[in-house]
C-alpha cells in the first residue's frame, strides 16, 4: 500500500459567499430584497432577484470601504468581451446611471438584475428582441377585442 504525503501547507484564501464579496454584502441585499408586511405577494419575485444576482458568474456584490454595498462586473468579464459594444454598452449603462453605488435601494437591485437577465441572454446567444416580441402580436388582440364587442353588443339588445 502506498500512503502520499500530506501537504501541510495552508494557504490564506478570501471566503467566498457566492458572489458576494463578504457576508455584510449578502445580508445587505436579503434585507432590501424582503417584502414589507404588506406586499408580501412580491416575496416570491425578491428571492428570484437574490437567486439572480447570487448565481450569475459575472457581477460581485461588495462592500465599500466606506461601508456602502456595492456592486461590480468581473475583470474577466470586462477583459472577454471587451470588443462585444451592445454587451459593454449594458455593463457601462448600469454603472453610469447609478444602479451599481447602492445596493441597499430596492429600485437599483431591480435593474440590475433585468441588466443581469439581458447580459446573461446575449451570452447565451439569444436574440432578445425576439424573445420580447409576440409570434401573432394582432391575433391575440383581435380574438379578445372581438369576445368584448360581442358582450357589448348582447348587453345593448
Amino acid at each position: 500500500m502506498r500512503v502520499s504525503p500530506v501537504s501541510n501547507y495552508v494557504q490564506t484564501k478570501k471566503v467566498s459567499f457566492g458572489r458576494f464579496d463578504d457576508e455584510n454584502a449578502k445580508s445587505v441585499v436579503k434585507k432590501t430584497l424582503t417584502a414589507p408586511p404588506d406586499e408580501k405577494y412580491m416575496q416570491r419575485a425578491y428571492n428570484d432577484w437574490f437567486k439572480t444576482i447570487d448565481s450569475d458568474k459575472n457581477f460581485i456584490a461588495y462592500t465599500s470601504k466606506s461601508g456602502t454595498v456595492k456592486g461590480k462586473f468581473d475583470d474577466e468579464f470586462a477583459k472577454s468581451n471587451k470588443d462585444d459594444d451592445y454587451l459593454m454598452y449594458l455593463a457601462d449603462s448600469l454603472k453610469e446611471e447609478g444602479h451599481l453605488d447602492d445596493l441597499s435601494v430596492l429600485r437599483n437591485i431591480e435593474n440590475i438584475k433585468d441588466g443581469l437577465n439581458t447580459i446573461n441572454d446575449v451570452l447565451d446567444g439569444i436574440n432578445v428582441a425576439d424573445k420580447h416580441r409576440s409570434k401573432d402580436p394582432y391575433g391575440d388582440e383581435t380574438e379578445k377585442r372581438a369576445i368584448q364587442e360581442d358582450r357589448i353588443n348582447y348587453l345593448a339588445d
